[in-house]
């Protein structure tokens, strides 16, 4: 396994329970030095994760997750935070619930008992074949053997780009700036029961929402999702501090918003480039070498933007799908096997991506002041998830419109 991201840990856990020999090759020094704040698991996404880890690691998963009643629906708001319509988060079956988990926490719970499996600190430089059959990883001063090279390591994967012959993903015109911090008591009621997307004008959205574990202090993580052009117009990324671009970004919004951001510790900030894959791509990225299988999930192969909330469930139900494969024991038809799964794990990122680029486009296409006018009298027009999802997809790939 080449990256101990929340696809590549899974799908480890469930392997190493089926008693299969599983060596994950990460570049982090420990799996707590990760980016990111908050994830959305799906129902269908917590089932797949609870059928592949152990009692302990999916008890330390919960552990780490807000309570269900906090993921009941998604806001859509405009820049005062007043609601536009409201998009229930259905359970699924069995009343399985949506729920939200903070990365840094739901990466260390994935890790649990795999101490002895993961290598930290090892950065991979490529694959080739190895005589006899299996593939040899690459590695700095030397090579890693395996049978089946599972590329897991996100966006800008090497292995990924090695294999399809070309990057799977590309920058989407976007940017972010995220960090959390005391909700205090002026916090919106709505964020109670789920987070909330802003669209405002000039080329910023924002994510907000509230995350409360038991028996830890609750915080709300917000997010800035700005368009390239916001970026550069305020240097979002060349400030020493980016509260200073952001108190500019947010002029005009709602009060209590730019009082979060400007009392967030800086040590709790990040900045982010967006990336996503093609989601017209409706088959892998390659074809699986019988004698040197490699294929790949999650961000490695179909990136996407975190505005629809979908890469980390969507790297989940990819870890499910190839742990169905490889957990089997059985070398026969290997390879076709593993490429009828690379084609679901692509189909089913496609649709995530262009659910997950919607919003991103609505975001970028606000940067001039008469598509902030155009946006502000569409947001009153819309009045569900679906008709914001149809109107602001099209002909065409989606990242380009």
């Amino acid at each position: 396994m080449v990256g101990a991201g929340i696809g590549g840990l899974a799908l480890a856990q469930g392997l190493v329970r089926a008693g299969v020999d599983v060596v994950v090759l990460e570049r982090d020094a420990a799996l707590a030095d990760t980016g990111g704040y908050r994830l959305h698991l799906t129902p269908q996404a917590g089932a797949a994760l609870r059928g592949l880890l152990a009692p302990v690691a999916w008890d330390a998963v919960l552990a780490a997750c807000a309570a269900p009643g906090s993921s009941r629906r998604m806001h859509v708001v405009d820049r005062r935070l007043r609601p536009v319509f409201h998009a229930p988060f259905e359970p699924g079956p069995g009343g399985e619930p949506h729920r939200m988990v903070g990365r840094v926490a739901l990466r260390v719970a994935l890790g649990r008992g795999l101490a002895d499996r993961v290598r930290l600190g090892v950065r991979v430089t490529g694959t080739s074949a190895r005589a006899g059959g299996g593939v040899d990883v690459h590695v700095e001063g030397g090579a890693v053997a395996a049978d089946v090279v599972v590329a897991a390591d996100g966006v800008g994967s090497v292995v990924a780009t090695q294999h399809a012959g070309r990057p799977t993903s590309r920058p989407v015109g976007l940017q972010g700036l995220a960090g959390r911090a005391e909700p205090g008591p002026d916090a919106p009621g709505l964020l109670d029961d789920g987070p909330a997307l802003a669209i405002g004008p000039r080329g910023v959205g924002a994510f907000l929402t509230l995350h409360a574990p038991a028996g830890e202090p609750a915080e709300v993580v917000w997010g800035l999702v700005v368009s390239d052009a916001a970026a550069t117009r305020t240097d979002l990324r060349g400030r020493p501090d980016p509260r200073d671009a952001a108190a500019a970004l947010l002029a005009g919004w709602d009060p209590w918003l730019r009082g979060l951001v400007a009392r967030t510790d800086p040590v709790t900030l990040g900045r982010y480039l967006f990336h996503a894959a093609d989601p017209r791509r409706t088959i892998a990225p390659w074809r699986v070498d019988g004698a040197a299988p490699v294929v790949g999930l999650g961000d490695a192969v179909h990136a996407m933007p975190p505005t629809g909330g979908q890469s980390a469930s969507t790297a989940v139900l990819d870890a499910g799908d190839l742990h169905g494969v490889l957990a089997d024991g059985s070398g026969e038809d290997l390879a076709a096997r593993l490429d009828a799964v690379g084609d679901a794990i692509a189909r089913r990122g496609a649709a995530a991506v262009a659910e997950s680029v919607a919003p991103a486009r609505w975001i970028r296409r606000t940067s001039s002041p008469a598509a902030s006018l155009a946006l502000l009298g569409a947001q009153r027009a819309v009045t569900g998830a679906r008709g914001l999802r149809d109107a602001v997809r099209g002909p065409g790939d989606p990242l380009r419109r």
